[in-house]
């Protein structure tokens, strides 16, 4: 008696375990089937090596685009602090404050204005290359760390589906 409750138990847990390589085999045929639309099975390692190529030309072609996306809102930054109505509303701004030292200091304040606008603009342009060849570097990491894990994932799966199907013809035959 004790006997049969063993093996009824040993065959409860074969029997979960056999249903989770079935689970697990029907998620990777449908992985499977999102990579390969045919439904053969088989990792087409010709759309590995597709992805892991397009991904640079990505990160290449966005390096001019993030550029020239930099550059129009410097120049537009550069464009607009430099019109006129930026300096009438800083003038207005000033006369209703009434800077008394202003009058004294006129030659070196203006020098110092001019300082702290070329600080201010060359820190600007600065940031967003920096921002730029972050926002590359981030890219290409990401490039790096998929193609190769996406190529080892099919690699391992493959390996792991052939054997389960080599231990199901095992057993029915």
């Amino acid at each position: 008696m004790k006997k049969s409750k063993f093996i009824d138990w040993i065959d409860s847990l074969l029997d979960k375990s056999v249903d989770k390589m079935v689970r697990r085999e029907e998620r990777y045929n449908k992985r499977i089937s999102e990579i390969e639309p045919d439904g053969t099975g088989k990792v087409d390692k010709l759309w590995v090596l597709k992805w892991c190529l397009f991904m640079p030309i990505i990160i290449l072609l966005s390096i001019p685009i993030l550029s020239v996306i930099s550059a129009m809102s410097i120049g537009w930054w550069i464009k607009y602090h430099r019109s006129d109505e930026w300096y009438e509303t800083r003038e207005s701004q000033k006369k209703e404050v009434n800077f008394y030292w202003e009058k004294h200091f006129k030659k070196r304040l203006s020098l110092l204005k001019i300082l702290c606008e070329v600080i201010r603009e060359v820190f600007l342009i600065n940031f967003f290359l920096v921002l730029t060849l972050f926002g590359c570097f981030l890219l290409f990491l990401l490039t790096i760390t998929i193609g190769p894990k996406t190529c080892r994932d099919s690699d391992r799966d493959e390996k792991r589906l052939s054997e389960l199907r080599q231990e199901n013809a095992n057993k029915g035959g």
